[in-house]
């Protein structure tokens, strides 16, 4: 399967008789325009204009260039489940790649909010491979108390095999984890107070136990949003009574990350403290880049792939 195979699986929605352009052109140039940081409908059809010649050696581009407004009329009739299973069989053939490490997050897409429509902030769900620096994957959901639900479902459209899967404290579920290990992956969950007794249990032992030399996996410095912070990051073994009371399918290892920061040289010092659970040992090299990682993407992450930023659109 290429691409343009892939386009010609989805059906027209305008008349016949009534088309100047084609839709596997208005598709394949907006694929492409969106690849290349296109935000707008202007965006995508003036890249048209100055990518013609490129284009013209993949599609027929005799009948000339759409507007703006052309791109966003189709876009507003085709399906969103097609644009979804279209994004899918792409994603599928020509960016996967085994023991990706994957980042699953929630977030509220800027935009597309109208009081006067009624229309609330779309949440997003998303899949973002931090090896290949893409998204594999959206599920929209009503409001952030969902996506406890939207991630299982997020899963099932994914091959995760021998992948590491990072996820935020509200996908901190022993369903989600038993799920992730069934299809051959490995998880990476954040631990807060949301866990109670665990919780509580896995910061004493910490606190106490594991920051140890021989524990210490990673400790560098940076200099991060105008601070300088210094990083370390902790691994141990899960100890027998921790063992006893949790409920995560083949849990080993804990991972506590301790950041110290100063803005300026006369500012004070502050600490912060992150737990983590993984089915990992603790011996794992890359138990850093994981965590480090999926906190990178919370914070840079903007949705950029393909069509899920064009379909919020349209909503707005």
């Amino acid at each position: 399967m290429d691409i343009i195979s892939a386009l010609k699986k989805i059906e027209d929605p305008r008349q016949q008789g009534k088309i100047d352009y084609s839709l596997v052109n208005i598709l394949f140039i907006s694929i492409c325009a969106i690849f290349n940081s296109a935000e707008t409908w202007e965006d995508i059809a003036m890249y048209a204009k100055y990518r013609e010649k490129w284009l013209s050696k993949y599609i027929d581009m005799s009948p000339g260039i759409p507007s703006s407004y052309t791109f966003r009329r189709v876009f507003g009739l085709i399906s969103p489940d097609e644009i979804s299973q279209l994004t899918q069989d792409i994603i599928s053939k020509f960016f996967t790649s085994q023991k990706q490490h994957i980042c699953i997050d929630g977030k509220s897409m800027r935009g597309n909010k109208s009081k006067a429509k009624g229309i609330r902030p779309v949440q997003i769900v998303s899949a973002w491979s931090g090896t290949l620096g893409i998204s594999l994957s959206e599920v929209s959901v009503n409001k952030k108390s969902n996506e406890i639900t939207a991630i299982p479902l997020l899963l099932d459209l994914l091959d995760i095999c021998g992948s590491t899967i990072s996820i935020d404290a509200m996908g901190t579920q022993k369903e989600i984890a038993e799920k992730i290990v069934d299809k051959n992956a490995h998880y990476v969950l954040a631990l807060k107070g949301n866990k109670g007794k665990f919780f509580d249990t896995v910061k004493s032992y910490m606190q106490e136990h594991g920051q140890t030399p021989q524990d210490l996996k990673s400790d560098y410095f940076d200099e991060s949003h105008g601070r300088f912070v210094r990083r370390r990051y902790f691994a141990v073994d899960i100890p027998d009574h921790i063992q006893e009371i949790h409920e995560f399918k083949n849990l080993k290892s804990i991972i506590v990350t301790e950041n110290i920061s100063m803005r300026s040289a006369d500012a004070p010092v502050t600490s912060e403290w992150r737990y983590f659970i993984t089915d990992h040992d603790k011996s794992e090299a890359l138990i850093p880049d994981y965590v480090r990682g999926h906190w990178v993407l919370k914070t840079s992450y903007t949705g950029n792939l393909m069509f899920i930023w064009v379909m919020i659109k349209i909503r707005s």
